[in-house]
């Protein structure tokens, strides 16, 4: 099973697409992660891998460990439209 989180900036109203978080049901799959494009200035899901590249401009992302202990924890880093550190993470759901 995977997670589906969305990141939110409350500085600038900054909202990522869905984030499809973990591998789940499909077998032998390659785990996403949620990562930072510095060259899209967006929080974009990516396929863990030899090249982990952004979806969008295929440039090298950084990839984020996004820590949800609580049901709306801030990322460890600014907006990366806005700068400003209001960037938080939701889970939204499960995914199959």
């Amino acid at each position: 099973m995977g997670t589906i989180y969305q990141a939110h900036c409350d500085g600038c109203g900054y909202a990522s697409e869905h984030l499809f978080v973990g591998v789940g049901m499909t077998e032998g799959a390659l785990p996403n992660r949620a990562a930072e494009c510095k060259h899209c200035r967006e929080i974009v899901c990516v396929s863990e891998g030899k090249r982990v590249r952004c979806p969008k401009c295929r440039r090298k992302p950084e990839v984020l460990e996004l820590s949800t202990d609580e049901e709306r924890a801030p990322l460890p880093r600014p907006c990366p439209k806005c700068g400003a550190s209001k960037l938080f993470v939701f889970d939204c759901g499960c995914w199959d």
